[in-house]
């Protein structure tokens, strides 16, 4: 009796300890759980691509090593001077004249009622103001976000490095056979290659459409405009559209009656059918996700994690799906 007493408590010990251990590394790291999850996402992203050099190269440090160098090349530093060059571009929106001469007497009439123009400077100057009052609080913010780098390129390295050892010691913790473990994983898998090859793809080389046509037609602050096409292309119910019909319908305001004209028949016909054409060859039908599960992932992910909340949001949301479909079909 005394055994299983003893038995018991250290049970019960084991169990309380474990959870105090949890939540102590839970805030050490939650600090920093965009840039894990930044590190993660990435390193799943182009682990294929790795895969491929260490098979030639042989050597898991400089194939890790190549890859993290790869991804700032490709990914870090353009984001840099994408954030300068948006910045710079919404304050090059400021002082646009609006033509008023094409427009209908009762449009006329109420763009000068709204004092459209005057509306929009006063935005643009709202922003410029909440810039310039919080620079010193950038200060403060720049280190978190260097720190925040360098934990992801860290991460990064070793998760190329050392990634198989990592999936197959988190398999071992899986408490399911063989059989389920299995299931589980190839149904996240597909899942997973939905979300970043189906959607974040898809959104991806619409804003890149977008941009580059964009600029061919002389649209000022093109990058701006190719971004937005991207984040709104990754929203369902949403998409691109809420992007180029505005513009186009803005550039028709201002006199810019062959532009306008251009860009509405550019997002009809090339941008909206990326989405068409290319996103259900991306997604096979076993694979499809339901576009709620996209809208709450995106939205709740963006406001939860930042901008990596984008990517990771419903590929969270996947994951619980395939524990859900896992149960149903196990009933464990």
């Amino acid at each position: 009796m005394e055994q299983m007493g003893l038995r018991q408590y250290s049970k019960y010990f084991f169990i309380v300890f474990f959870i105090i251990i949890l939540i102590l590394s839970y805030l050490l790291v939650k600090p920093f759980v965009s840039a894990v999850l930044t590190s993660v996402f990435l390193a799943y992203v182009f682990y294929p691509i790795y895969a491929k050099l260490n098979s030639k190269l042989k050597k898991k440090n400089l194939s890790s090593f190549l890859m993290v160098i790869l991804i700032i090349l490709l990914i870090f530093i353009p984001l840099l001077f994408s954030i300068n060059a948006i910045v710079r571009e919404v304050i090059n929106i400021y002082g646009t004249n609006i033509n008023y001469d094409i427009i209908p007497d009762k449009l006329v009439n109420y763009f000068e009622k709204i004092n459209l123009k005057t509306y929009i400077n006063n935005l643009v100057d709202q922003f410029i103001s909440y810039i310039t009052k919080n620079i010193p609080n950038l200060f403060l913010f720049l280190p978190n976000k260097l720190l925040d780098f360098v934990i992801s390129i860290f991460i990064m390295f070793f998760l190329f490095r050392d990634g198989k050892e990592i999936i197959e010691w988190f398999e071992d913790l899986i408490p399911l056979s063989k059989d389920q473990k299995k299931k589980f994983i190839d149904k996240f898998d597909n899942m997973s290659s939905a979300v970043v090859y189906g959607y974040l793809l898809t959104a991806f080389i619409q804003g890149l459409v977008a941009g580059v046509g964009f600029w061919l037609l002389g649209i000022p602050s093109p990058l701006l405009w190719g971004i937005l096409t991207m984040i709104f292309g990754l929203i369902p119910f949403v998409g691109a559209v809420v992007v180029w019909l505005p513009l186009g319908l803005y550039q028709l305001l201002l006199g810019n009656v062959f532009t306008g004209v251009s860009i509405l028949l550019f997002g009809a016909l090339v941008i909206s059918l990326i989405d068409n054409f290319l996103k259900p060859k991306l997604i096979s039908k076993k694979t499809d996700i339901h576009p709620i599960v996209i809208l709450l992932g995106v939205i709740g992910g963006l406001k939860v994690f930042g901008f990596i909340g984008l990517f990771i949001g419903p590929i969270i949301l996947s994951m619980l799906i395939v524990f859900l479909e896992l149960y149903k079909g196990e009933r464990l």
